[in-house]
């Protein structure tokens, strides 16, 4: 995924037009900043977030749709009432793909922004300069942040949507 870092930094880097346009408007440099962070992380994640609900809108068909705009719904009505809560599992799915991936993240980062250290970034930084043994404590902290935080997702989906899909949290 250096490639996306290096399209960023054509783009958006401290010598581009755009990048010399931010810097002297706004003050905002991309790279080696959160920013560039934030940006390359966004681009190469949220495809699996956009793929993920448009497969969710698609899989679900015009026939609700049709019955709310029938019984009087408009368009804005019928999209936040029926068609979104329909989706909502493919949506947050898509969430958990993109928050997984964005986490993940390596090649761009060290493109746009090696520093600040993200820690993806330091685990494979420590890796290259020092080996297996100096990766891991980092590599483990990364593991256990992405399983809790996987655990939390899965369990504020059953706590939020569930009823929508008449799923069951254990205990009830």
């Amino acid at each position: 995924q250096s490639v996306a870092g290096i399209a960023i930094m054509v783009l958006l880097g401290p010598k581009t037009p755009v990048g010399l346009w931010l810097d002297k408007t706004m003050g905002v440099e991309v790279s080696g900043s959160m920013l560039g962070i934030v940006l390359c992380q966004v681009f190469v994640s949220s495809p699996f977030l956009i793929r993920s609900a448009a497969n969710a809108f698609r899989d679900m068909g015009p026939a609700l749709e049709n019955v709310s705009r029938t019984l009087g719904a408009g368009p804005v009505s019928t999209f936040f009432r029926v068609s979104l809560p329909l989706a909502s599992g493919g949506i947050f799915t898509g969430c958990i793909l993109c928050w997984a991936r964005a986490i993940s993240e390596v090649g761009s980062l060290m493109v746009i922004a090696y520093h600040p250290f993200t820690v993806s970034v330091y685990t494979y930084d420590q890796f290259v300069q020092y080996g297996l043994q100096e990766a891991r404590p980092a590599a483990v902290l990364l593991v256990i942040v992405c399983l809790w935080g996987f655990l939390m997702l899965r369990w504020l989906r059953t706590a939020t949507l569930g009823p929508l899909f008449g799923e069951r949290r254990i205990g009830r």
